[in-house]
């Protein structure tokens, strides 16, 4: 695909560049899903001589599935004084009124399943 060739001609990774293109009759293309656009050819889109796109590169981060928000926190912020690359403060999580002890079991895991599977905290037996 048209990406993959960019790329491997010295460009920005596939995943880091957005096409858009600029004839009328070819703007269906940039309304479609990103994984669908990039698997078509020149060919079957009707690029035809004098055509043009422009190529955006636009680092793509895992973490934030696009652009990525903050190379330190992506954007989710820091506890306390805050990110130190953007500032953003992590708010506390309102089921453990505090920083989260566990995105699963907020540091308190149920009789039934036993021990969580995300933090290891063990529940406390009523016997």
């Amino acid at each position: 695909n048209l990406k993959t060739q960019i790329s491997r001609s010295g460009g920005p990774r596939a995943r880091d560049q957005q096409l858009v293109w600029n004839r009328e009759s070819l703007e269906w293309i940039n309304t479609m899903e990103d994984k669908v656009r990039d698997s078509f050819t020149l060919f079957y889109l009707g690029i035809e001589d004098g055509d043009w796109a422009t190529l955006y590169y636009v680092r793509h981060c895992e973490v934030c599935r696009g652009a990525c928000a903050c190379i330190e926190c992506h954007g989710e912020g820091q506890l306390g004084e805050g990110c130190g690359a953007c500032g953003n403060v992590r708010p506390h999580c309102p089921q453990c009124q505090s920083p989260c002890r566990c995105p699963s079991c907020h540091g308190s895991p149920d009789q039934e399943m036993g021990a969580c599977n995300v933090c290891g905290e063990v529940s406390l037996s009523p016997f």
